[in-house]
């Protein structure tokens, strides 16, 4: 004679349907996250323009010890459209209208980003001294990058180039990028106040675009540096980072803009990512490579380094140690 079920019989079988189910919405929602991001990572990296041949013959040493996990991207802002750009002599040779290495650390706690001032008076391999911007010209990135780490002792890891031109794109896209401008300066036909500014497509370009409006060659670093600090909040952001819709357009847009070189690909810039998910606006430092001293060489107004504090940078990222350095 059958038995009548038991209430405990019943609930275990309820519980087994409902694990079950559990399990098979987790397997469809994981199956879901990774399509995305497998199509994320397609667009970047179909969309991007790869540099080949990107570095330099003459190289400067890798880092040892407690360096040697810090990561080195060398960024170059040019008045080149992208596509021109991805191949190692750039055509048009145009000069670099930004340099600024963004400096990671080993332990991943936070990013500094160090504009090199563009008239800076600095050694060019092969070409005596020049301006730190004309590496760009007289040899393309290979020879910017190999000037870069002559200047600062370290090997730059990946190279990101992008055409000012589009940042009123890429700006838009983000649904604009704040920034904390430190002085009034007027460029375009645009006057920027002191104080947080919130910039779209068509006040980005004016902000960070080359004019005697920034206070010259500082207060222009000054503000291309504020930008790009603006931009990296607003990706750090769990709005960004958790919106699948917004992540996508940022995505889609930004990468068509950006020359990088070959190992910038999307799984290395997703584990990046991954390993920076606990740095916040507050973790973001932004200084100039010390260079006070101006003087005339020809036309030109050329600026000189102050050798005692740009020792003091060269040890410092070469120990890892930049949050010892006080600007």
């Amino acid at each position: 004679m059958l038995q009548p079920r038991t209430p405990t019989a019943k609930r275990a079988r309820v519980l087994k349907s409902v694990l079950i189910g559990t399990a098979g919405l987790l397997v469809v929602g994981l199956l879901a996250v990774s399509g995305f991001i497998a199509l994320l990572g397609h667009s970047f990296d179909s969309s991007r323009h790869v540099l080949r041949n990107a570095f330099p013959a003459v190289r400067a040493p890798k880092a040892t010890g407690v360096a040697a996990n810090a990561v080195n991207v060398l960024m170059v802002g040019y008045d080149v459209d992208a596509k021109d750009a991805a191949t190692p002599q750039f055509v048009g040779k145009p000069q670099a209208d930004a340099l600024m290495l963004v400096h990671i650390p080993a332990d991943r706690s936070h990013i500094y980003v160090m504009s090199i001032l563009r008239d800076s008076l600095v050694p060019v391999p092969g070409h005596g001294q020049q301006a730190a911007n004309a590496a760009l010209a007289l040899g393309g990135v290979p020879l910017q990058i190999q000037t870069v780490e002559g200047l600062l002792g370290v090997r730059v890891d990946h190279v990101v180039s992008v055409s000012l031109d589009q940042l009123g794109s890429i700006t838009d896209a983000m649904g604009g990028v704040t920034v904390r401008n430190r002085s009034s300066f007027q460029n375009d036909g645009y006057t920027f106040q002191p104080g947080t500014v919130r910039l779209d497509g068509k006040h980005a370009l004016a902000y960070v675009r080359p004019g005697t409006g920034a206070t010259g060659d500082a207060g222009r670093a000054r503000a291309q540096a504020a930008y790009v600090r603006g931009v990296l909040r607003e990706l750090l952001q769990a709005k960004t980072l958790l919106n699948p819709a917004a992540l996508a357009t940022v995505v889609s847009v930004l990468s068509p803009h950006l020359t990088v070189d070959q190992g910038f690909d999307s799984a290395y810039v997703a584990g990046l990512g991954v390993s920076l998910r606990n740095v916040r606006a507050g973790d973001i430092t932004t200084f100039a490579l010390p260079a006070p001293t101006a003087r005339k060489v020809g036309p030109a107004r050329v600026l000189e380094f102050d050798r005692s504090a740009l020792e003091q940078v060269r040890q410092h990222l070469k120990n890892d140690s930049l949050d010892e350095y006080v600007p």
